[in-house]
C-alpha cells in the first residue's frame, strides 16, 4: 500500500525503506520449559538479584519477556 502511495505521489518518500526484515516464515526453534528441579535451582541462584521478583513472576505466570516489559 505504501509503495502504491509513493508511486502515485500520495507520499513523498517510502517510509519503509531500510527496514530490517523479520524472521517470519522461518522455522521456529523448539523451546522447552524448565523442569521443576531446574526452576528450583534457578530461584535459589537469583536470590538478591536486582530482577529477582521479575524472574519469579515470569516463572509463576508463564509470561514472555516482551510481555513483562509491556506491563506498567
Amino acid at each position: 500500500m505504501l509503495d502504491y502511495a509513493y508511486q502515485n505521489d500520495v507520499i513523498m518518500k517510502k517510509p519503509c525503506n531500510g527496514m530490517v526484515k523479520s524472521d517470519i516464515g522461518k522455522p521456529t526453534q523448539k523451546k522447552e520449559a524448565l523442569t521443576l528441579e531446574q526452576q528450583k535451582r534457578f530461584v535459589k541462584g537469583i536470590v538478591g538479584n536486582t530482577y529477582e521478583y521479575q524472574y519469579k513472576f515470569l516463572l509463576q505466570t508463564g509470561l514472555r519477556t516482551g510481555e513483562l516489559a509491556g506491563l506498567k
